[in-house]
């Protein structure tokens, strides 16, 4: 049914599960299999069939091929910044953890099948606002805005 050349992986249902707000036990109840399955699904110990991938998908709202793939570059909490880090339910971080996965995801497909301008966004040091204001001016020009 899926393109054999791409396997199933268990990170891309992981992150589709967070993104959801779903837990393994969750998606166990729901499709009727164990949570302890679902985990080595997302461990990549055991694989699923076609018929529960459809699930998957239908479950979590992702079409059944999102599964099949390389791994996704994920976005880590170390890389991240949280204002209340410590008061931040770990439930929460790890669903905008996943959002920004699947944003980034979609950056990469949007950039390789769309013409998009250069990037001429410029890295200025400013220190003060009379050079915030040189570096505004420098930008309106380069950009012609006028």
């Amino acid at each position: 049914m899926f393109d054999n050349n791409e396997i199933f992986s268990g990170q891309r249902l992981r992150i589709a599960r967070v993104f959801r707000g779903n837990t393994q036990f969750d998606i166990g109840n729901a499709l009727r299999i164990s949570q302890q399955f679902i985990g080595d699904v997302e461990r990549g110990t055991k694989s699923p069939s076609d018929e529960l991938v459809r699930a998957f998908g239908d479950l979590l709202g992702f079409e059944p091929e999102y599964f099949h793939g390389s791994c996704l570059d994920e976005f880590l909490d170390s890389e991240c910044n949280f204002r209340r880090r410590r008061t931040t339910p770990i439930s929460i971080r790890n669903r905008a953890l996943a959002y920004g996965t699947l944003l980034g995801q979609f950056w990469s497909y949007a950039a390789r099948q769309l013409n998009l301008p250069q990037d001429t966004m410029p890295v200025l040091n400013a220190t003060g606002k009379a050079e915030v204001e040189r570096a505004v001016e420098w930008c309106r020009n380069r950009w012609s805005l006028g």
